[in-house]
């Protein structure tokens, strides 16, 4: 089975290109096979590198992402994608309204957290229907924060963010039995 997951944050300089090369490692580290990952971003034009702490910061994780470049979201982008992951609920707004994307979009904290992509619990049926999650449950799911401007410390503390939702987002998406692995390692076991 393959599955496309698009990772979107605004200028794809920052969380979604850190998202991008920290899927494919948990995704190699874990022998899973057929997932295809792309980022790009709501507000950016084509062709600029990744910031200079992302890359540090990457680095330092063994992840070399100095040939990103920025890719500008698209209609072509959005149905190319299975999944699509943002990291803010404004982002994940902008892909419904913009290009009427819906049941595939999800921050991607909503997304690990097993929320769907108006705040219902997957796969928590009840009589039928899905149960509404509280204003606290969908808070608790909220937006990875930007780095951008703010110093290398920054950068590491969304890294680490956003490896940690990716990390059970795996497991969301193998439980659903989206993925193929080739072995049975677990996502970022190594």
């Amino acid at each position: 089975m393959k599955i496309r997951v698009l990772l979107v944050c605004t200028g794809n300089t920052c969380r979604s290109s850190m998202a991008e090369a920290i899927l494919k490692h948990l995704a190699a580290a874990s022998g899973i096979a057929g997932l295809e990952v792309r980022s790009a971003g709501t507000a950016t034009i084509d062709g600029v590198p990744a910031s200079g702490h992302a890359v540090s910061v990457m680095r330092e994780r063994g992840l070399d992402i100095t040939r990103h470049r920025s890719t500008r979201l698209t209609s072509e982008l959005v149905q190319w994608a299975d999944i699509i992951l943002t990291m803010t609920r404004e982002q994940a707004l902008f892909i419904r309204d913009t290009f009427g994307a819906g049941a595939n979009v999800f921050t991607l904290r909503e997304y690990a957290d097993g929320l769907g992509a108006d705040g219902l619990v997957a796969g928590g049926d009840t009589a039928g229907g899905s149960a509404l999650v509280e204003d606290a449950a969908r808070d608790a799911a909220g937006d990875i924060e930007d780095p951008w401007g703010r110093a290398a410390g920054a950068y590491r503390e969304v890294a680490g963010q956003i490896e940690e939702a990716l990390k059970r987002a795996i497991h969301r998406m193998s439980d659903r039995g989206m993925l193929d692995r080739g072995d049975e390692r677990e996502a970022g076991s190594t």
